[in-house]
C-alpha cells in the first residue's frame, strides 16, 4: 500500500502537484466493533417529524395541472373540480331529511396563503344540513386514542360548526 501511495505521489508530482505525508507512531483511531453502518427506517412518517399535514394526500387542495409540492408532487390532476383523493358527502341523516347534496369546489379568491392560491369551498344549499370532507391519507392516518393532534384550520364562514371524526371512533374534537 505504501508503494502504491508513493507511485501515485510521484505521478502527481510529475504534473506539478504537491504531495505530503504524515507519519506517526500512534495507532489510528478505531471505531467500535459493533457498528457496521448507519440505517434509517422511516416508520409512521417519523422522518418528516411526524407532520400529519404531509400524511394527507393533496393536503393543500392543488388542482391545476401537476401537483407541485409535498408527497403528492408530480401527480396529474385534470381540472379544478377534481381535488382527489378528497371526497365530500352528506351524512346519512341529512340524506333522509331531504337536504341537498353538498358541493365542493376549489376557490382561488379567498386563499389564506399567497404560496397556495387554492382553498376548498364547501357549499351547503339547505340550512341545517351538514357534510363530511374525507381524506384517506397515503396509507391511512395513524391516530392514537386520547392523543391531541393540534394543527391550524382556516375557515371563512358565516356559521360554522366543526368536529373531527374517525371512521372507527366517535367525535374527537
Amino acid at each position: 500500500a505504501l508503494l502504491l501511495a508513493l507511485w501515485a505521489s510521484a505521478a502527481a508530482c510529475a504534473h506539478g502537484a504537491a504531495a505530503s505525508y504524515r507519519v506517526t507512531d500512534r495507532p489510528p483511531r478505531l471505531a467500535g466493533r459493533a457498528p457496521w453502518g448507519i440505517f434509517f427506517e422511516e416508520i409512521g412518517r417519523a422522518g418528516d417529524g411526524g407532520l400529519y399535514a404531509e400524511a394527507l394526500a393533496n393536503g393543500d387542495y392543488e388542482s391545476q395541472g401537476r401537483l407541485g409540492g409535498g408527497l403528492d408532487a408530480g401527480r396529474d390532476v385534470p381540472d379544478a373540480s377534481d381535488f382527489a383523493p378528497w371526497t365530500v358527502a352528506p351524512p346519512a341523516a341529512a340524506i333522509r331529511s331531504g337536504c341537498a347534496a353538498p358541493r365542493a369546489t376549489l376557490d382561488g379568491s379567498s386563499a389564506p396563503f399567497s404560496s397556495n392560491p387554492a382553498a376548498l369551498r364547501l357549499d351547503l344549499s339547505a340550512g341545517g344540513c351538514s357534510a363530511s370532507l374525507r381524506n384517506p391519507g397515503w396509507h391511512g392516518i395513524k391516530v392514537d386514542a386520547k392523543e391531541p393532534y393540534p394543527g391550524p384550520w382556516f375557515a371563512l364562514s358565516m356559521y360554522l360548526a366543526v368536529d373531527e371524526r374517525m371512521s372507527d371512533a366517535g367525535v374527537k374534537a
